[in-house]
């Protein structure tokens, strides 16, 4: 979770390790980039400034900028009824109301860490600071924006254990 804040200016993300659970596939399906994890060889193979596409889907990288087309699909607006519920997990809090209006019911896992690295200074600092208030009040501001977005449906939120050398 040390590295968010630059999974959040990522277009793309590839790793030599780590399977669909890991925490850099997990955050990239809820940013909305491709991820490629696990290949091995990736840090070795790949350079700084190089140019590559990502095709998360097929699990292949591409040496170059490759031009794609987007398909589009019609999708019914309609509200489908089903006995099965649909949680999403969610962080961004500029995502909040785009994916509330969606049919959803409700927030499975709002975590902590995106919310608490835009803040932008370790809780433990703000309070050595006497700011402690400040990063409470910043915090309920975020968990409040997702509660009043999604309310009544429910919001699963889940803390984090803070690490110095994370925020």
């Amino acid at each position: 979770t040390g590295w968010c804040s630059g999974e959040k200016r990522a277009v793309a993300i590839v790793t030599d390790r780590g399977g669909r659970t890991a925490h850099a596939a997990i955050v990239s399906r809820e940013l909305g980039i491709p991820c490629i994890v696990g290949t091995g060889q990736a840090t070795k193979m790949l350079t700084d400034g190089q140019i590559i596409s990502v095709d998360g889907a097929q699990g292949k990288v591409y040496e170059g900028k490759v031009e794609v087309e987007e398909e589009t699909a019609d999708i019914s607006k309609e509200n489908i009824k089903t006995k099965t519920r649909v949680y999403v997990n969610l962080a961004q809090p500029e995502l909040v109301e785009r994916v509330a209006a969606r049919n959803v019911d409700g927030v499975g896992l709002l975590r902590a860490e995106f919310m608490v690295a835009q803040i932008g200074e370790h809780p433990s600092y703000m309070i050595s600071q006497n700011r402690g208030n400040e990063f409470v009040d910043k915090l309920a501001e975020g968990i409040g924006a997702f509660a009043k977005a999604f309310n009544p449906r429910p919001v699963v939120y889940r803390t984090n254990d803070f690490k110095t050398n994370e925020y």
